[in-house]
């Protein structure tokens, strides 16, 4: 999963620069030698960073999500957070998209 999911972000952004055809997703060469134009070591590197970053964004969401944990009820002993969950499909998961998606655009583009 750690190899194939960049080069499958990689595959939806070559998608996307060619007018949102389907078949440019799969032209892994065409895809293999963008990668290999920036570098794969850049590539590995802006991979792992922007890993963390997403990673350190949810942290943060739902650390604040949390702290509004008294919005809970108890249904049969288990305690359901509805509007928790509510809040981070609302505005956790739009700006953990937007900016995945922005970062792996700019790289594309970067040469």
């Amino acid at each position: 999963m750690v190899i194939i999911l960049p080069i499958l972000q990689m595959a939806v952004v070559n998608m996307a620069y060619n007018g949102g055809k389907f078949g440019a997703a799969f032209r892994f060469h065409e895809i293999l030698n963008k990668i290999g134009s920036i570098g794969w070591k850049n590539f590995i590197v802006w991979y792992v960073v922007t890993g963390f970053i997403y990673l350190l964004i949810y942290v943060v969401g739902m650390f604040v999500l949390k702290s509004f944990g008294f919005f809970s009820y108890h249904y049969f002993g288990i305690k359901i957070n509805i509007i928790l969950e509510l809040l981070s499909l609302l505005i956790i998961t739009p700006f953990l998209f937007i900016y995945l998606h922005r970062a792996m655009a700019l790289f594309y583009r970067s040469k």
